[in-house]
């Protein structure tokens, strides 16, 4: 009796590792389909949405969310570009700008940010009717623009090394930070420890500038990168 007990456990078992393996060799195969099936499915054009007539590149993009607005900053044509993308049409167009290099947009206060590299200037519109609220003189080659909700400060790089400080409420720049040379591009993260907010700038050849946004903008850390060798 017992031996009989024994053998059917053992039936019951390999019986058991065998559905396993089946629904195990299932799941792999349905993987290896759906990995094939992703590198089968490229990109593909949705629409195009027709700028008009614009005259040489275009540069960064930012969006409203709610109206569901895309701004476009029109280097080359002086000028900045509002499509509504709820029918994929171009809204409105800001013009007399001055080489403009990146926008954005800070829904807390509903204003446009945008960077003009011709004249280093700094001009803000309304997100509402794009009416123009302020005209903020930085500094030659202004460039990108960030918004750091938990500082409530937007961040802009310009000149030959400095990123502004601008309070988006009073549109009055708070700091400026001095940097070794021109920042091409730059983020914000939080430091996971001390829960700080923390500005990550690209400044020159091999360098990344880090500044602690919670302690008067001090320099927290310095990254090199070495330079490649040369044969």
């Amino acid at each position: 009796m017992q031996r009989r007990m024994h053998r059917a456990a053992a039936r019951f078992w390999r019986a058991a590792r065998s559905i396993h393996a089946s629904a195990l060799l299932s799941l792999w195969l349905g993987l290896i389909g759906s990995a094939a099936q992703a590198e089968q499915s490229p990109l593909e054009l949705e629409t195009r949405i027709p700028l008009g007539i614009v005259k040489g590149r275009i540069d960064h993009l930012a969006v409203d969310l709610l109206r569901q607005h895309l701004f476009v900053a029109e280097l080359e044509n002086n000028s900045l570009a509002i499509v509504d993308s709820n029918n994929g049409g171009l809204r409105q167009r800001i013009t007399g700008l001055k080489q403009p290099q990146v926008v954005g947009y800070v829904p807390t206060v509903d204003t446009l940010f945008v960077a003009n590299g011709g004249d280093g200037s700094l001009r803000l519109f309304r997100g509402g009717d794009f009416a123009a609220t302020a005209n903020m003189l930085l500094g030659k080659d202004a460039d990108n623009v960030r918004f750091d909700a938990d500082a409530k400060s937007v961040y802009v790089g310009y000149g030959a090394g400095a990123l502004a400080v601008i309070d988006p409420s009073s549109h009055a720049k708070i700091k400026d930070i001095a940097l070794p040379a021109h920042p091409e591009s730059f983020q914000i993260s939080e430091d996971g420890h001390s829960k700080r907010q923390r500005v990550h700038v690209t400044c020159g050849e091999g360098a990344i500038d880090v500044f602690d946004a919670g302690n008067n903008y001090a320099p927290a850390v310095w990254f090199y990168r070495p330079s490649p060798l040369r044969t």
